[in-house]
């Protein structure tokens, strides 16, 4: 598995139309970039999800009260794309700076 860089994803905004974009615009960047991690039938599996969560953060209307549920859907998935010691999420000094960030345990 090919994990992403410690650094911000989105920062300065908490719109839930800037979220569900920016957010799916990562996950799809780490799904093209984990290739060799879809070939068995498992990794399809779970590269079909990953996208279906793509196609549906850009298809929810941000306004909607569920969109909510599906920014953070994003966030929990590209979770796994955390390096070893790292989360996906808000930094701990900046609430506004949304990316990969070291634990601080």
């Amino acid at each position: 598995m090919r994990y992403a860089e410690i650094g911000t994803v989105i920062h300065g905004t908490g719109r839930t139309e800037d979220l569900l974009d920016s957010l799916a615009s990562e996950l799809e960047h780490h799904i093209q970039r984990n290739a060799e991690e879809w070939c068995s039938d498992d990794g399809r599996k779970r590269r079909d999800r990953y996208m279906t969560l793509v196609g549906d953060a850009r298809e929810t209307d941000p306004d909607d009260p569920d969109s909510i549920e599906v920014v953070l859907e994003l966030m929990d998935t590209l979770s796994k794309f955390a390096p070893d010691g790292c989360y996906f999420g808000s930094h701990p000094g900046d609430g506004s700076d949304i990316g990969f960030w070291p634990n601080e345990d």
